[in-house]
């Protein structure tokens, strides 16, 4: 898959939330927003990733700027207003999406670099793809939450 394929991002993105790999999300939706800004649909899935990531500020901002890319994109709307409930308008990004894009677009490229989310490093062990597949990790049991 070519790097600039943003809808090809865009679906896998999508269907990496599908399964619950928020993390593993950011990664191809963040190259995705970053080469079509205005996508709304872009934009939204992102905000998902993050938010189910733990990033409810960057979350916020992906939403807005879907919701600002088209404001009658009523996903958008409701997560911004869902969000706003929530966390502070004012909030320090958790997470630099520039940073994320472009260490994907070098993964994608065939760099050994990892496009990393901050909460995700316990799955950056020796051996692990950073799909967050245990069987690739050498996991035998579940994360452990705390």
């Amino acid at each position: 898959m070519a790097p600039e394929d943003v809808w090809a991002l865009n679906n896998l993105g999508y269907l990496l939330i599908q399964q619950g790999r928020y993390n593993d999300a950011v990664g191809p939706l963040s190259l995705a927003t970053r080469v079509e800004s205005g996508n709304p649909v872009f934009l939204n899935n992102l905000g998902h990733a993050l938010e189910g990531a733990g990033h409810p500020v960057t979350a916020l901002q992906a939403f807005r700027d879907a919701e600002e890319a088209d404001d009658r994109y009523g996903k958008a709307v409701e997560s911004v207003t869902r969000l706003r409930e929530l966390v502070s308008e004012d909030g320090e990004p958790e997470v630099d999406l520039v940073a994320v894009a472009e260490a994907y677009r070098a993964r994608m490229a065939g760099a050994p670099e990892k496009a990393s989310v901050p909460g995700n490093e316990a799955a950056e062990g020796e051996g692990d793809t950073g799909n967050g597949d245990p069987r690739e990790t050498g996991a035998t049991e579940g994360p452990d939450i705390h």
